[in-house]
């Protein structure tokens, strides 16, 4: 599976507080945007990364309870064979070899479950992770574009007209499909 969580930190250039040109102004503020859209898309892919752990860790919970249901239905068999064994010798060993399928079945299933729910685990970190780094990185370029337009405004008083850009976004929505409560908390088994 996939991670598109980029571990390349990229430090924060200080702003000077010297006057500037609006154009390099104006490309500072462009490069600034353009980090705020990686991360952006960045945050987009872990939180499809999320949903796909999620609907993982869902089908792997209707394996196991299946498996569970299925060696219940395999002990059933077994004893009620076991009270026709004159007459059904054959089919009694049928059903212990069913048993024995349904047993490794099942402690597969279980594994993977417990994998499953890991992984989501490791990716709600993750995401929780990315959540907050985003958050201070786009407070920080709201900051700096803040500042930036100050210094705008301060020299455009002497120079014309100031043309204004939108704000950076706070952060993204983390859907939460695929969770019964609505929640990313992993439900109950």
């Amino acid at each position: 599976m996939p991670l598109w969580i980029s571990t390349k930190k990229e430090e924060p250039q200080p702003v000077q507080a010297q006057p500037t040109s609006p154009e390099l102004l104006k490309k500072v503020e462009t490069s600034i945007i353009k980090e705020a859209k990686d991360e952006e898309k960045n945050l987009k892919h872990v939180v499809k990364d999320l949903a796909a752990t999620q609907k993982a860790l869902d089908k792997a919970r209707k394996a196991a309870d299946k498996a569970d249901s299925n060696m219940k239905k395999a002990e059933r068999n077994e004893h009620q064979t076991q009270k026709n064994l004159h007459r059904a010798e054959h089919n009694h060993e049928r059903a212990i070899a069913d048993v024995k399928t349904a047993q490794k079945d099942q402690e597969l299933r279980k594994k993977e479950l417990e994998k499953a729910t890991q992984a989501l685990e490791l990716m709600k970190s993750r995401v929780d992770t990315t959540i907050k780094e985003h958050d201070e990185h786009t407070e920080e370029r709201n900051s700096k574009l803040a500042h930036l337009r100050s210094e705008r405004v301060s020299t455009s008083e002497s120079t014309g007209p100031v043309v204004e850009v939108a704000p950076v976004p706070a952060q993204a929505q983390v859907p939460t499909q695929g969770t019964p409560t609505g929640s990313l908390e992993p439900s109950p088994i």
